[in-house]
């Protein structure tokens, strides 16, 4: 298997090998366009466009060398964005996960297209957060950059590097393509694995004597030898040593993934329990409320009625003879006692009103 690893690495790769800004190894044409890709862009261009960034959001890059590292989580565009067209993101979230990263990017993509940067010049999620496509997102903050230059309520800094210069670099293919023979066989897996299982014998012997026999196995060689060089096999180490990182790095990514979901679900479960211990006390200051409205109103009838006793006395004490009895006295001290009582009736209705 092994063997086989190394044979396939070399024919696919061999020495110049080619991967991507999210650490993926391209091979053959796909090698070659990812290269026609990196020489169109200007690195000396995207870190004065990344400080132009700075310069509009205030923030420090993570990695002044590195465009999609110094994005990648959103907040930054947020702020770019809302820096041109203020207010058009409500809410930015800040917290160092995976998930929120790229509704940061989700945002930012929509007020793009709201304030009118073309289609052309959006991306998609995975261009930034994985590293894909970096170079359609330094476009997108290049049309973000003119559109805000454009505008004449713009009181920002400017972005005067309007060209980028691509890089100057001798593009060499990465393997040397041979010429096509139509007339050879198609060569399949199965017979590449079993020329590197099985020893070939040598095409030297002619005789069928025991010398022959004992000359050929001393002198075979297996007809996958050059398949299975010592450079071959050092690439295809270096192939499989890449391939076992990678994948340590997408299980480190799946696991840190399912913390944060497994957190937030947490978070989730806190914020239920307690919406259900408000609503628990909603309806109890509910209730509270309605027997303190009935106790006004009791309060209120017997207020009323004291009132209109205290109308009443008056008049009956008119009528009466002027001579003072000790029932009149009585009925006095009755009264103020009544009129007492009222007072206190009101200061407490007062305080409830409050």
């Amino acid at each position: 298997a092994k063997g086989m690893a190394a044979a396939v690495a070399n024919f696919t790769g061999g020495e110049a090998a080619v991967y991507r800004e999210d650490g993926s190894r391209v091979y053959g044409l796909d090698a070659e366009l990812e290269l026609k890709s990196q020489s169109k862009r200007d690195r000396n261009w995207e870190r004065k466009l990344l400080q132009w960034v700075e310069q509009v959001t205030g923030d420090k890059a993570v990695d002044p060398n590195d465009f999609g590292e110094s994005l990648k989580t959103g907040v930054q565009l947020c702020k770019l964005i809302n820096a041109v067209q203020p207010d058009i993101i409500k809410k930015i979230d800040l917290r160092p996960i995976q998930l929120v990263y790229l509704e940061n990017i989700n945002k930012y993509l929509k007020a793009c297209y709201n304030i009118g940067i073309p289609s052309s010049s959006l991306f998609i999620s995975s261009d930034l957060n994985m590293k894909r496509g970096i170079e359609q997102v330094v476009q997108n903050v290049y049309a973000v950059a003119r559109l805000a230059q454009s505008r004449s309520d713009w009181k920002g800094p400017k972005f005067e590097d309007a060209v980028p210069k691509p890089n100057a670099v001798d593009l060499k293919p990465v393997k040397k393509w041979n010429q096509v023979n139509t007339n050879a066989s198609p060569v399949y897996v199965e017979q590449l694995e079993l020329q590197l299982e099985k020893p070939a014998v040598s095409t030297s012997t002619s005789n069928a004597s025991s010398n022959a026999s004992s000359n050929a196995s001393s002198h075979a060689t297996p007809s996958g030898s050059n398949a299975t060089s010592p450079h071959a096999a050092s690439n295809a180490s270096k192939t499989s040593g890449n391939a076992a990182s990678r994948h340590g790095d997408d299980v480190k990514k799946i696991s840190d993934l399912e913390k944060e979901i497994s957190d937030i679900r947490y978070r989730m479960d806190g914020i239920s329990k307690e919406n259900t211990s408000l609503k628990a006390r909603e309806t109890s200051l509910n209730s509270e409320n309605q027997k303190l409205g009935r106790e006004l109103k009791e309060i209120s009838e017997n207020l009323k009625k004291l009132q209109a006793k205290q109308v009443e006395k008056p008049a009956v004490q008119v009528e009466k003879p002027a001579v003072a009895s000790s029932r009149e006295k009585s009925l006095e001290i009755q009264l103020k006692e009544e009129e007492a009582k009222n007072k206190k009736l009101i200061s407490q209705i007062q305080d409830l009103e409050k």
